[in-house]
This record gives structure tokens, sequence and C-alpha cells, in this order.
């Protein structure tokens, strides 16, 4: 049987590397990011992953470069609140897809 994982996207700091400690959380299998604002915060990620020897999962793009398949820049809820909610009822009734985490 095949055992299951916990991730973290780099989706919920926007990539922003001046944030990139925060998806290192406890116990996490595995961090899965992309869309990184140049080489040198690649760079950084991978230097970060070695040390703390966090796998990772790379999808494309790599760089965000202003194509359509860049990180969303405006979501229908504000991050902070999506990120800490503690009860997202009222949330999940009007939004199709909501990335849920709870870090406590």
């Amino acid at each position: 049987m095949n055992k299951h994982k916990f991730g973290v996207s780099g989706s919920t700091i926007l990539t922003n590397p001046e944030q990139f400690d925060e998806l290192f959380w406890d116990d996490i299998d595995l961090i899965e990011i992309g869309e990184f604002p140049n080489e040198t915060a690649f760079s950084a990620f991978l230097d970060l992953c070695r040390v703390k020897q966090t796998p990772f999962g790379v999808h494309s793009p790599l760089l965000r470069n202003g194509s359509k398949y860049d990180l969303l820049e405006k979501v229908s809820i504000d991050l902070l609140v999506a990120r800490v909610c503690k009860n997202c009822a009222e949330y999940k009734k009007n939004t199709p897809y909501l990335l849920y985490v709870n870090r406590n």
C-alpha cells in the first residue's frame, strides 16, 4: 500500500524568497514549488533543501515571466485568511477551490 505524503506548496508564499523558511514545517515530507522570481531565488531554495534535507518537486514554469501560467496574483480570499482560518465553511460554500492550511 502506498504511504501518503504531507506536502506544502510554494504558492502559499507566492514563491517569495524572503519567506522560503516558512515552507519547512516540522515533519513536512516534501515541498512543491515553481515560478521563482529569478535563478538566484531558485538556487537559494535548492541550498535550503540540501541543508534541511527536504525533498521537493519543481513545476513549470520554473521562472515567473509574465505568462498566463504564472501564479495567480488575485484570489477570492486573502492569503493570510486562507492560511490561518479555523473554520472556512462560509468560503467553502461559494468557492470551487480553496487551499486550506491549518498549521496549529
